[in-house]
């Protein structure tokens, strides 16, 4: 019998989820976890709201750090396969996994996501970003891939001086006395800025930088230094609280807004935003 597209209903009681989310869903669940309706809700619209936005396509990697566990937090919505090629995380140490976010301990905590940038980015235009619900005193990295410094592909909410920052090959900077909050860092080397630093979907400083992609993955909670081609090595470990993690193409200062709207739009959903 034929029904026509505009027609057909999902099954009584069952809410019709865009097809990228309910891939997200279906991953959580095949891997033994449960996501509340709130949960699904949040993170459907998030996904709605980035392609509203025309982001989606620029996403490699999204963290929703939903389902409150170390197993449901490790998938990647953008591609919720259980590979390192789709930057599915693998978690070492102990965190703290709740329905806030993910939290580092400061001292062994952080997660490879399997990017490595040298073969990613490869000199490319790019951003990085992290949304942040809880402080952390100290000096730490939220993400990063170096070797012996150099601050390559780097987010720090804050730096135990009210600071964030965003590195490629050279920091930029701006004020951030609450330590929480979302970085967005962007990248082009074709551009003049080079470097563009938002906060909270405003643009607060630009600089120039030559960046040089390290062939190590991408570490979260941490930066990671390994000197060994595809290792991992994490230093300096952060205590905050993540609750959102995005990697992928470059964005413009209207798509940093609206990725920082999406992204505050979705934590607030579960009350669990700054």
């Amino acid at each position: 019998m034929f029904i026509p597209f505009g027609f057909m209903k999902s099954p009584a009681g069952a809410p019709a989820y865009d097809t990228d989310a309910q891939a997200f869903f279906t991953a959580v669940t095949n891997g033994g976890d449960t996501l509340t309706t709130t949960e699904k809700d949040a993170t459907n619209q998030l996904v709605l709201d980035l392609k509203s936005a025309g982001i989606w396509t620029s996403m490699y990697l999204i963290y929703p750090f939903v389902g409150g566990t170390s197993t449901s937090t490790k998938w990647n919505l953008k591609d919720p396969q259980d590979t390192d090629a789709a930057y599915r995380i693998t978690w070492q140490g102990t965190g703290t996994f709740s329905a806030d976010g993910v939290k580092g301990d400061g001292g062994s905590f952080a997660g490879n996501t399997h990017l490595v940038p040298s073969t990613v980015f490869n000199s490319n235009p790019r951003h990085l970003s992290a949304y942040a619900n809880l402080a952390d005193t100290g000096t730490s990295y939220d993400m990063g891939s170096n070797k012996s410094g150099g601050n390559k592909n780097v987010i720090i909410i804050e730096y135990g001086n009210n600071t964030s920052y965003c590195g490629f090959g050279g920091f930029v900077t701006t004020a951030n006395a609450s330590g929480v909050g979302q970085v967005i860092g962007t990248y082009d080397a074709g551009a003049s800025p080079k470097v563009n630093l938002y906060l909270n979907g405003s643009s607060a400083n630009t600089g120039n930088a030559t960046n040089l992609d390290e062939d190590t993955p991408m570490g979260i909670f941490c930066d990671n230094r390994s000197s060994v081609t595809g290792g991992f090595s994490p230093n300096e470990y952060t205590e905050r609280r993540l609750a959102t993690i995005t990697m992928g193409g470059i964005l413009d200062g209207t798509e940093s807004a609206n990725l920082y709207d999406a992204v505050q739009t979705f934590n607030t959903s579960l009350s669990r935003q700054v």
